[in-house]
Parts: structure tokens; C-alpha cells; sequence
């Protein structure tokens, strides 16, 4: 079945929301100091995926707005944001080109983006489109969760295994490989008072195969291009590599990090 380039996360919501980094709870609660955020401002998560950043907010805002293209990601954020009783998320189905659903909202006291801005072309155009959304000391927040600790060498082997079933289907240039760096993208509009905040801890990771698989599942493409070789390829993994499940825990560093673009009148 032909790739829908058009969908790089089709069918793989579930994988996104469940094996994805995400940032901790304390960096979710130094993202709402910094934005003195008191329960009465209105959020917009652009790019929002399966909700991950917006629930992670929701108890600092009065409304979060939770938009993407995806109509799985938007099914999944509903799902998750109703098991864990958070009622203030609103999953929108639009993207960065068309905020006409959520303007009813507006202003914004933030618009957060969490790993999604280098889908968002061109960003120039992407971020004039918001100061008409944000108030006047609104902010633009890039979010991104990443691991310290270098990955496990198992990894390769995952990697290398996942490659022989995905390398004769091809798949659309990353747009993370054309997109200048973010700060440059902030300081060219008028979110140009740039400001950054880090978290790093450490946490035990348990080395586990089917959440390895998951987290690459959970990478642009990766799933819909795998489509019915999925069940020889976890098949295969099962018996090469199933001795990773009985590897001990793993004390692996994290880093949770934000770059701020405030608006010129932001104090």
C-alpha cells in the first residue's frame, strides 16, 4: 500500500502518546511560573499531537486550545485527556496555516509548541499569524524533552533490524533538516525577547523491547511505512533481540528544555 505523505503520523498516535519522551512534572510547573500562569489564562498547543504538553498544562490554565492536522493524534489527546479527567483541553483539528477554529479564544497568554515548529513552513509566516492571537505579553514556547545519557548499544540492533524492513520504501525529506535554528526563527519576529529554561533529572529506565519498538513506531512515517510488515518485523525482533526485556533498570539522565520568544511589550 503507497505511503501517505501527506499523514507522517497516521495510525501511530497511540505509539506517540504512550512511548514518546515527554517533560516532567516539574518542568510543566516552572513552564507555568515563567508564564505566571494563575488558572484564568487561555493556552493555545499548536502541533499538539496526542495532547501530551497540553495535559501536562491544563491544571495552570482556564482553557487549553490543542490543535493538529491529525485527526488520530486529536482522537487519541480526547481519549487520554478523558481516562485522566481533564476537562479544560480542546481538541481542534487545524494547523498552523488555518487558526480560524480556536480565534474564539483568543488572546492567547502563550502558544506552546512541543517538538512540531519544522512542520510548520514558513515559520515567519507561521509566527505573524499568532501575534494576532497572543496577547501583548504573550510568548511563543518551543518545547522539547530529550535524553542526556547516551543511548543503550541495543539500540543499534533495533535500529539496524527496523532498517531492513523500511529501506526499498521510501519516505518524504525530514523538514528538521531545512529549518534554520529556532532562536533565529524567534529573533526575526515579534517574538524576538528570547528566553531559555532547562530541568535535568535522573530517572531509571527499564530496558524493554515492545516500548522500544513503540518509540520508533511513534517517528514521522515510520509506522505507515512499515503497514502489514509490522507483524514479521516484531516476529523477528521478538527472537533476535527478546533478551533486552531481561536487561536490569538503567539510570539514565534527562533534560527538559524551552526556548521563550515574548512579544516586544512583554516585561
Amino acid at each position: 500500500m503507497p505511503v501517505d505523505l501527506s499523514r507522517p503520523y497516521q495510525n501511530s498516535a497511540g505509539f506517540y502518546a504512550d512511548y514518546r519522551y515527554r517533560i516532567s512534572s516539574t518542568f510543566g510547573h516552572l513552564l507555568a511560573a515563567r508564564l505566571r500562569l494563575t488558572g484564568k489564562e487561555q493556552l493555545l498547543d499548536l502541533g499538539c499531537g496526542p495532547g501530551i504538553l497540553a495535559e501536562r498544562l491544563a491544571p495552570y490554565a482556564a482553557q487549553i486550545a490543542a490543535v493538529d492536522p491529525e485527526p488520530d493524534m486529536l482522537t487519541e489527546g480526547i481519549r487520554r485527556c478523558a481516562a485522566a479527567d481533564v476537562t479544560n483541553v480542546r481538541f481542534v483539528r487545524a494547523d498552523s496555516h488555518n487558526l480560524a477554529p480556536v480565534t474564539d479564544l483568543a488572546p492567547f497568554r502563550a502558544v506552546t509548541i512541543g517538538q512540531a515548529l519544522h512542520w510548520m513552513y514558513p515559520q515567519d509566516q507561521v509566527l505573524e499569524r499568532l501575534t494576532t492571537l497572543t496577547d501583548r505579553t504573550g510568548a511563543v514556547v518551543l518545547v522539547t524533552p530529550t535524553a542526556v545519557t547516551a543511548p543503550a548499544p541495543w539500540w543499534q540492533d533495533i535500529d539496524t533490524l527496523l532498517e531492513t524492513y523500511l529501506a526499498d520504501i521510501p519516505q518524504e525529506a525530514h523538514p528538521g533538516n531545512r529549518t534554520p535554528p529556532f532562536d533565529e526563527i524567534l529573533h526575526q519576529s515579534a517574538f524576538c525577547h528570547i528566553e531559555e529554561l532547562y530541568f535535568e533529572y535522573e530517572t531509571q529506565e527499564q530496558p524493554n523491547l515492545t516500548a522500544a519498538l513503540g518509540m520508533r513506531y511513534g517517528i514521522s512515517w515510520v509506522f505507515a511505512r512499515l503497514g502489514n510488515r509490522r507483524e514479521a518485523l516484531e516476529a523477528e525482533a521478538r527472537e533476535r533481540l527478546g533478551w533486552i526485556d531481561d536487561l536490569p533498570p538503567r539510570q539514565v539522565r534527562r533534560r527538559d528544555s524551552a526556548i521563550f520568544g515574548f512579544r516586544s511589550h512583554s516585561t
